[in-house]
């Protein structure tokens, strides 16, 4: 990927990857995941490593990486809330949507974080291979009174 313009977009549809030619022009070039959702697409460009985040509904958020630009897809366990986390009084925290992704700059090469609904944000230092809840941003008072409908935990990137 590094003398190619790409770019990977996740839709509802699937993940869809455009490259652009010499010319300028974006024409799509690969499909992924075909039919079903993809809440978020990002590239690690500091290995190359594709991610995609898959909102199932009935089973849940799935998680995927490929190593190999798409050519092939190995699911990762999705981060989970400790056990005990409450999004409300009695309302126990479950993952509902994988929003964000990071990485952690150049002199951490393993580290990637990943945002969440409800607001969580979770943290690898091993390239997905497990997560770690972040648990300042959770334990913040406002923390209990937030969520995708209340400003704040929206985003806005541009790479």
């Amino acid at each position: 990927m590094k003398n190619k313009k790409r770019m990977i977009l996740g839709t509802r549809k699937g993940l869809v990857v455009f490259e652009q030619d010499r010319n300028g022009n974006w024409a799509v070039s690969g499909l992924h995941f075909i039919g079903e959702t993809v809440s978020m697409a990002y590239v690690d460009v500091r290995n190359d490593t594709w991610w995609a985040a898959q909102e199932h509904g009935h089973w849940g958020c799935k998680l995927h990486r490929s190593v190999d630009e798409g050519a092939t897809w190995e699911e990762v366990e999705a981060p989970k809330y400790p056990e005990g986390s409450e999004v409300k009084d009695g309302e126990p925290a479950s993952l509902k949507y994988i929003w964000a992704f990071a990485h952690g700059g150049n002199d951490h090469p393993d580290k990637l974080f990943i945002g969440t609904e409800p607001g969580g944000l979770f943290v690898s230092n091993n390239n997905g291979d497990t997560f770690e809840h972040i648990e300042g941003l959770w334990n913040h008072p406002a923390e209990k009174i937030s969520g995708s409908e209340v400003a704040g935990i929206m985003q806005e990137f541009i790479q």
